[in-house]
């Protein structure tokens, strides 16, 4: 019987247990080749590199890693914890002149091997707000005018 010789209606049913027999790096490998094939580059602003300890939250667990390249839109964390696309997380990060860490949400868009790739959520609160516009102005400093 060849993989494709099932009924449409199974589908799912089919689909579930192939990834069920996959190991967790066969997987990682199948979500990054599905998101490639569905999620071409839509990136539309500049990364910056940064290297800044990262508390991240994620369904009340937490763990530290680092940002590694950061955007007004959203950023890179180099980790090995597996936080699937679609997951809310909460970042909270300290900014170099800013006197208070930021605590950002955000969604993660894709997953790899070396890391979460997320977006940042759009700010509700004044408080989200001010914390997106210190990112913003570590991305881009603003000249200092004497």
């Amino acid at each position: 019987m060849s993989a494709l010789s099932f009924h449409p209606s199974q589908l799912d049913d089919k689909l579930s247990e192939i990834i069920h027999g996959l190991s967790d790096e066969e997987k990682l490998n199948l979500l990054k080749l599905l998101n490639a094939s569905v999620s071409p580059e839509k990136r539309i602003s500049k990364r910056k590199h940064f290297f800044i300890p990262v508390n991240v939250i994620c369904r009340n667990k937490s763990f530290y890693s680092r940002i590694e390249n950061l955007s007004e839109k959203g950023a890179f964390i180099k980790t090995n914890h597996v936080i699937p696309p679609g997951n809310e997380v909460d970042l909270i990060f300290s900014i170099l002149n800013f006197e208070f860490p930021v605590n950002l949400k955000a969604e993660v868009i894709w997953l790899s091997k070396q890391g979460l790739g997320i977006k940042f959520k759009r700010p509700s609160t004044p408080s989200d707000r001010l914390a997106l516009e210190k990112v913003v102005d570590a991305i881009n400093p603003k000249p200092v005018k004497l």
